[in-house]
């Protein structure tokens, strides 16, 4: 993630954003930042409230994005705030 990208998410939680806020498929924005690989987005939104066990119409997990991709540090960070683990 850019520094921009990581500034514009910041701000957008300091200004009250839904963290926790569902696309029309069901993804949060801690489903795309796992989706995308980006350790620092993640922990941001998980330090800020995200349900890390949220699932999307598909019942897919960020932690089951992170293992698709097979992103060891994100899966172990995410399976140590997870309420399965």
């Amino acid at each position: 993630m850019t520094q921009s990208g990581m500034e514009l998410t910041q701000l957008l939680i300091a200004k009250g954003a839904n963290i926790n806020a569902k696309a029309s498929n069901g993804d949060t924005p801690l489903h795309g930042a796992a989706h995308i690989g980006s350790f620092l987005k993640v922990e941001l939104l998980v330090q800020k409230g995200a349900d890390v066990n949220a699932k999307n119409d598909y019942g897919t997990t960020p932690l089951d994005l992170a293992r698709r991709s097979r992103n060891l540090n994100l899966i172990k960070f995410l399976q140590g705030h997870s309420k399965s683990y």
